[in-house]
């Protein structure tokens, strides 16, 4: 996950302005570096096995993490369930990309599998040395032959032609220098 989501409203939120009150301007940067740590490691927003100390790590908080943890429950921005395990209020609510992102990352690796099977029929797998591709969407393949390559053995083959007269006066290096000769090469 790159990125999560943060409402403009944030800004003259009551619960931000709360936090604010209580813990000072590191109480909200750390409550933003808590989400943050959470959309990279815990996108469904609970964080299972994480107690007050770990909480504190994770949202860079300095203070003591009692106190911090305290803070976040009593203004609303962390729940406790019954049984002690924290999760971030309405995360799926206000964060949907974040909450949803294993399942479109199982859905499009499904789609590449679905793709690869399409084309290959005899295949029930996906050729091992795309198999780290499938959990993003497929890399445009290089065109072959690379354009470039035909470009120079085309001037290697007859600098006289008009092809590669045009070529080395039209295109120029950033250095204003004159496209190499084909004996540059």
């Amino acid at each position: 996950m790159d990125d999560i989501r943060i409402k403009f409203s944030f800004l003259t939120h009551r619960k931000r302005k709360r936090l604010e009150g209580l813990l000072g301007a590191q109480g909200v940067l750390s409550l933003n570096n808590l989400w943050i740590s959470a959309a990279q490691t815990r996108s469904k927003g609970v964080l299972y096995g994480m107690d007050e100390t770990d909480i504190a790590l994770d949202a860079q908080w300095p203070g003591r993490a009692d106190e911090f943890c305290k803070a976040l429950v009593d203004i609303g921005w962390l729940d406790r369930s019954e049984n002690g395990v924290y999760s971030l209020h309405d995360w799926e609510e206000h964060q949907p990309y974040v909450f949803h992102s294993e399942e479109r990352s199982a859905q499009a690796k499904e789609a590449v599998q679905t793709r690869w099977r399409r084309k290959a029929k005899d295949r029930d797998e996906i050729p091992p040395e795309y198999d780290p591709y499938t959990d993003r969407n497929t890399p445009s393949p290089n065109p072959s032959p690379s354009p470039e390559k035909e470009i120079k053995e085309k001037i290697k083959e007859g600098s006289s032609s008009s092809f590669s007269k045009n070529l080395q006066t039209k295109r120029r290096f950033d250095d204003g220098k004159p496209y190499p000769t084909d004996d540059s090469f």
